[in-house]
């Protein structure tokens, strides 16, 4: 396993090959962790996408939305100040007027820039925490104290490497990641006659700022498939969903793992039906988690 220093090396190398980041090996396996609902006061809100979770849709979401937890996730930084001395630099401007005028306009430019960014991106996110660890269960947004459910998938390259696009681990360190010099090796890719308008349009090429998560996660052990927007529709046909950011990703699941605290749902019964259901139909194992003494164990129930 590549160590966190050298995976940080490569993330942050603005010339970055894909062949480099195909090196690192995914797991065989990973898991998502979904909750059937959760409490809001003293009501029942049931998650409108569990069968969709269930029945192998995979949803891929805007990063501004999916981590409340964490408004920072994704989120692009870089130095303004540097960006805008190469963006002048490489328009060989002289006039000392002009060159003051661009960088306010760049300046207010950029800001835009770097929110709108965020909502350039799909992401989806999984685990490479086993269903017997306890790690996920905890979390109310995750395995829901034990009354969620745990889907387990192999990792093929028609699901999770997708047209070219690598399928990577979060590297969890305090230190943001600095796209500053992707930024710059971008803008020397436009040549000395392109407009202002042009340059401000810039699209980032890096994985790095979808990457890096601070350590307070790091016992979600995830890993991504990140599909950028853009204009030429590239990846598009990925999704095979209602043409919507969704992928049907069904033939990947091999298992359906059941919370040990599943039971106490009041509509228990109805959630463990249909999720039966789906198994015959895949025709993939069904486990009920069992917590004895906080250590899990895995009884099959549908074989």
């Amino acid at each position: 396993m590549i160590k966190n220093e050298e995976y940080r090396k490569l993330i942050e190398n603005p010339s970055i090959k894909l062949t480099d980041i195909k090196l690192i090996s995914p797991p065989e396996k990973v898991w998502r962790y979904r909750c059937f609902g959760k409490w809001e006061g003293s009501e029942w809100k049931e998650n409108e996408f569990w069968k969709e979770d269930i029945s192998g849709i995979c949803y891929f979401s805007i990063p501004s939305e999916f981590n409340k937890n964490d408004d920072s996730d994704c989120k692009v930084k870089f130095d303004n100040d540097e960006i805008i001395k190469h963006m002048i630099k490489g328009c060989n401007l002289r006039k000392s007027e002009i060159r003051e005028e661009l960088k306010k306009t760049l300046y207010k430019e950029l800001n835009k820039y770097k929110k709108e960014l965020q909502s350039k991106l799909r992401v989806a996110c999984f685990s490479e925490v086993k269903p017997t660890e306890m790690n996920m269960w905890k979390d109310e947004n995750f395995g829901d104290f034990g009354r969620g459910i745990c889907i387990e998938y192999k990792v093929d390259d028609i699901n999770f490497r997708p047209d070219g696009l690598p399928f990577l681990p979060i590297l969890y360190d305090d230190e943001p990641y600095d796209s500053t010099d992707v930024i710059k090796a971008i803008i020397d890719f436009i040549n000395d006659d392109s407009d202002i308008g042009a340059m401000t349009r810039m699209v980032c090429l890096g994985y790095g700022h979808t990457l890096i998560k601070p350590r307070d996660y790091i016992n979600e052990k995830e890993w991504r498939i990140v599909i950028p927007i853009r204009d030429d529709g590239a990846h598009k046909n990925y999704y095979n969903y209602d043409n919507e950011s969704k992928r049907d990703m069904c033939s990947a699941i091999t298992a359906f793992y059941l919370g040990y605290n599943m039971d106490s749902l009041s509509r228990c019964q109805e959630y463990l039906n249909d999720i039966l259901d789906v198994a015959k139909e895949i025709k993939v194992p069904v486990y009920r988690l069992i917590n004895e003494n906080g250590v899990l164990k895995k009884h099959i129930i549908n074989y």
